[in-house]
């Protein structure tokens, strides 16, 4: 074994660097519904969030004592989330690893999707704890979460909000046992929204159907896409409706004339999700992380901007040494 070690060693740290460093979820979405990032975890304790259909994820973790731990998850249906873990204390380090004595596997399923004014639940099974197993009272540093429901919110508020609450019964009972409650704010999170007092409604990360819809617009044409395209975005920011429900925006495509079976296809099927993916990588490549982003010329501002500045940065980008020809 001590011949092995450093091999296995070499090509597990290997992996787990790369993996924690370059894998993302091949889809991305929130907690509401037919959003594209949803937070799945605070901390080691899971909140409502699932994969979806034919999302996957790679995640590596690095713990006290040379330890590691690999997990794959994959969204085998649209509401419904598998996982499975491995991993090893003293991975890296002398002696012989202390491998955990099974593999860890998750099991979720989406029981409600997050609406205007309820939270996402979702029940499952997590078996893979956090940190070192300790074999004395056969249980992980932090203990898995084991039989759990949980709910989550999304809000925007003082940046992002992603309220979870949640009872979960961990198999690991042998020195302590019972229901456990939990509730805690994952930061960063973006998603749906809730309208309150002061509160700006926020629909980040729910437009996924949206932008399919545009681009099925994009390709019936320029005539059509950007009327649909001004009249999606007068949906959102004049009548304040949720662009992420399918109802408000099959009655948008119909206005222009689709129809709504080909709507469903085109979101059920995810006919241009890579497109979409193709896009997201684009504007990443071009710098562009958040919205709004305006790319004028080769000027990139970011975030909300005075329209003196953008008009400003229009003129720059309109007065060129070619166009000034041009004019003389």
């Amino acid at each position: 074994m001590t011949a092995f070690k450093p091999t296995l060693i070499s090509f597990t740290v290997l992996f787990l660097l790369v993996q924690s460093i370059t894998a993302q979820p091949s889809e991305e979405a929130t907690s509401g519904s037919k959003a594209t990032i949803e937070p799945r975890y605070l901390y080691n304790l899971p909140t409502a969030g699932v994969l979806r259909r034919g999302a996957y994820s790679v995640e590596g973790w690095f713990f006290a004592g040379g330890g590691a731990m690999s997990t794959v998850s994959v969204g085998l249906a649209e509401r419904f989330t598998f996982g499975i873990s491995y991993g090893a204390g003293n991975l890296i380090g002398s002696g012989n690893p202390n491998w955990n004595p099974l593999p860890g596997v998750m099991a979720r399923y989406r029981l409600i999707d997050e609406e205007l004014q309820t939270p996402a639940v979702t029940i499952g099974f997590e078996s893979q704890g956090r940190g070192n197993f300790i074999r004395g009272v056969d249980r992980y540093e932090r203990k898995s979460p084991g039989f759990f429901v949980a709910a989550t919110k999304n809000f925007e508020f003082l940046g992002f909000l992603a309220l979870t609450s949640g009872l979960n019964y961990s198999l690991e009972r042998k020195d302590d046992g019972g229901l456990n409650f939990y509730i805690g704010n994952s930061p960063g999170a973006d998603g749906t929204y809730q309208r309150l007092p002061g509160i700006t409604p926020s629909i980040v990360g729910q437009t996924r159907d949206a932008m399919a819809l545009a681009e099925l617009g994009r390709d019936k044409g320029e005539e059509v896409f950007w009327p649909l395209h001004l009249d999606i975005f007068r949906e959102y920011f004049v009548h304040g409706r949720d662009i992420g429900d399918r109802e408000v925006l099959a009655a948008v495509g119909e206005k222009h004339g689709f129809d709504r079976g080909e709507m469903d296809e085109v979101w059920d099927t995810g006919r241009y999700d890579e497109r979409l993916h193709q896009f997201r990588h684009l504007a990443l490549h071009l710098g562009i992380r958040e919205t709004p982003s305006a790319l004028i010329c080769n000027e990139l501002l970011i975030g909300s901007r005075p329209y003196a500045v953008i008009r400003e940065a229009v003129q720059r980008c309109l007065v060129r040494p070619e166009t000034i020809e041009q004019a003389d």
